[in-house]
Protein backbone atom coordinates (compact mmCIF):
# COMPACT_ATOMS: atom_id res chain seq x y z
CA UNK A 1 0.00 0.00 0.00
CA UNK A 2 1.28 3.43 -0.93
CA UNK A 3 -1.41 5.39 0.97
CA UNK A 4 -4.39 4.88 3.31
CA UNK A 5 -7.49 3.28 1.75
CA UNK A 6 -5.75 2.55 -1.55
CA UNK A 7 -7.65 -0.09 -3.55
CA UNK A 8 -6.03 -2.99 -5.41
CA UNK A 9 -7.75 -5.34 -7.82
CA UNK A 10 -7.32 -9.03 -7.08
CA UNK A 11 -5.72 -10.66 -10.17
CA UNK A 12 -8.09 -12.89 -12.10
CA UNK A 13 -11.25 -11.70 -10.29
CA UNK A 14 -13.10 -8.60 -11.46
CA UNK A 15 -15.35 -8.38 -8.40
CA UNK A 16 -12.70 -8.75 -5.66
CA UNK A 17 -10.87 -5.63 -4.44
CA UNK A 18 -8.39 -5.29 -1.60
CA UNK A 19 -8.56 -2.09 0.48
CA UNK A 20 -5.52 -0.85 2.37
CA UNK A 21 -6.12 0.00 6.04
CA UNK A 22 -5.24 3.25 7.76
CA UNK A 23 -1.48 3.03 8.39
CA UNK A 24 -1.75 4.75 11.79
CA UNK A 25 -3.91 1.91 13.10
CA UNK A 26 -1.79 -0.92 11.68
CA UNK A 27 1.66 0.57 12.36
CA UNK A 28 1.34 3.15 15.15
CA UNK A 29 5.09 3.01 15.79
CA UNK A 30 5.62 5.10 12.63
CA UNK A 31 3.73 8.10 14.04
CA UNK A 32 4.41 10.56 16.86
CA UNK A 33 1.83 11.63 19.46
CA UNK A 34 -0.22 14.55 18.10
CA UNK A 35 2.32 14.86 15.27
CA UNK A 36 4.53 16.61 17.85
CA UNK A 37 1.85 19.34 18.14
CA UNK A 38 3.52 21.17 15.26
CA UNK A 39 6.29 22.07 17.71
CA UNK A 40 8.89 19.45 16.86
CA UNK A 41 10.14 16.85 14.42
CA UNK A 42 9.02 13.23 14.49
CA UNK A 43 12.13 11.02 14.56
CA UNK A 44 12.34 7.26 13.96
CA UNK A 45 14.57 5.27 16.32
CA UNK A 46 15.59 1.62 16.34
CA UNK A 47 14.64 0.12 19.68
CA UNK A 48 15.62 -3.53 19.80
CA UNK A 49 14.09 -5.18 16.75
CA UNK A 50 11.43 -2.55 16.04
CA UNK A 51 11.19 1.09 15.10
CA UNK A 52 9.75 3.62 17.47
CA UNK A 53 8.86 7.26 16.88
CA UNK A 54 9.61 10.11 19.25
CA UNK A 55 9.26 13.87 19.12
CA UNK A 56 12.34 16.04 19.00
CA UNK A 57 10.81 19.29 20.32
CA UNK A 58 12.06 22.65 19.05
CA UNK A 59 11.93 23.90 22.66
CA UNK A 60 14.82 22.17 24.47
CA UNK A 61 12.97 22.62 27.79
CA UNK A 62 9.96 20.62 26.59
CA UNK A 63 10.43 16.93 27.35
CA UNK A 64 6.76 15.96 26.94
CA UNK A 65 5.85 13.04 24.71
CA UNK A 66 4.18 15.18 22.02
CA UNK A 67 5.81 18.62 22.59
CA UNK A 68 2.69 19.60 24.54
CA UNK A 69 4.49 22.21 26.66
CA UNK A 70 6.11 24.17 23.83
CA UNK A 71 5.12 27.79 23.42
CA UNK A 72 4.26 28.75 19.86
CA UNK A 73 4.30 32.37 18.68
CA UNK A 74 1.03 33.53 17.16
CA UNK A 75 1.47 35.10 13.74
CA UNK A 76 0.25 38.67 13.27
CA UNK A 77 -3.25 39.16 11.90
CA UNK A 78 -3.94 41.77 9.26
CA UNK A 79 -7.30 43.29 8.36
CA UNK A 80 -6.09 44.38 4.92
CA UNK A 81 -8.76 43.48 2.39
CA UNK A 82 -7.45 42.48 -1.02
CA UNK A 83 -8.51 44.63 -3.97
CA UNK A 84 -10.42 41.73 -5.56
CA UNK A 85 -12.69 41.56 -2.47
CA UNK A 86 -13.85 45.15 -2.89
CA UNK A 87 -17.02 45.64 -4.91
CA UNK A 88 -19.82 48.12 -5.48
CA UNK A 89 -22.23 45.58 -3.89
CA UNK A 90 -20.37 45.92 -0.59
CA UNK A 91 -19.16 49.53 -0.38
CA UNK A 92 -18.36 49.23 3.33
CA UNK A 93 -15.38 47.10 2.38
CA UNK A 94 -13.73 50.19 0.85
CA UNK A 95 -13.88 52.07 4.17
CA UNK A 96 -11.79 49.58 6.15
CA UNK A 97 -8.37 50.92 6.98
CA UNK A 98 -5.50 48.47 7.27
CA UNK A 99 -4.21 47.65 10.73
CA UNK A 100 -1.98 44.98 12.13
CA UNK A 101 -2.35 42.98 15.30
CA UNK A 102 0.93 42.44 17.13
CA UNK A 103 0.80 39.74 19.80
CA UNK A 104 2.43 40.38 23.16
CA UNK A 105 4.52 37.58 24.64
Amino acid sequence: CEFDFQTHDYPGYDHIHLHCPRTLLVCPEFYCPSNCSGAGICRQEDVGKRNQSRCDCFDDNDSSEGCYHSYMDTPGVSTDIPTFARSSRNPSVNTVSPSTFVPTP
